[in-house]
């Protein structure tokens, strides 16, 4: 009987050895079943992201193709009126010029200012010491009278860009005008 007992203990031992492993195994595939299902969630919801990307996509290419042909359209229509206006200076390059010419006026008139200055600078500097005040104040009477001539050349100058523009905007809003007076025209004509 004790033999029996002793063979009953070590098939309990090697039942219970066993069903641990077993238990472990359990346990493992268990774990990898749910990674499994995790990573089938994951798949199907990257799937339906994918599929709402390519469906933004598939939109934003329709309407970059909408915009690419409506500035075909525009730009053959500016073409177009490019061709009626060839010969004649748009008004934006007549504004630059005069504001060209104006700066280039207004450096001619700094360098002017500049020389007066030197000038009167060296004058004071030979002037005996006797005459100093009155040099001096000559000096003064000089150099404002220089800016104040330089100041009415400015406000002219300021007077003459103004009315300019003015030009420009009237000349801008007549073209609006007849912008909205036409119907509208067809593009490729």
């Amino acid at each position: 009987m004790d033999h029996f007992h002793t063979k009953l203990g070590e098939q309990v031992n090697s039942f219970t050895k066993q069903a641990g492993e077993i238990d472990k195994w359990d346990r493992a595939l268990i774990q990898q079943r749910d990674r499994a299902l995790q990573l089938h969630d994951t798949t199907t919801r990257l799937q339906q992201g994918a599929t709402a990307i390519n469906t933004e996509l598939e939109l934003i290419l329709q309407h970059q193709d909408e915009m690419h042909n409506a500035l075909t359209v525009l730009e053959k229509k500016v073409e177009n009126e490019a061709r009626q206006f060839a010969d004649r200076p748009s008004d934006r390059q007549q504004a630059y010029a005069l504001v060209e010419s104006l700066d280039k006026e207004l450096s001619e008139t700094k360098d002017l200012l500049s020389d007066t200055v030197d000038r009167l600078n060296k004058q004071r500097h030979t002037e005996s010491a006797k005459d100093s005040e009155q040099a001096a104040l000559a000096q003064m009477v000089s150099v404002l009278d220089v800016h104040l001539n330089a100041f009415l050349w400015l406000e002219q100058q300021s007077n003459q860009l103004e009315e300019a523009l003015g030009q420009v905007d009237a000349l801008a809003t007549d073209q609006q005008a007849l912008q909205r007076m036409r119907p509208f025209d067809d593009p490729m004509r």
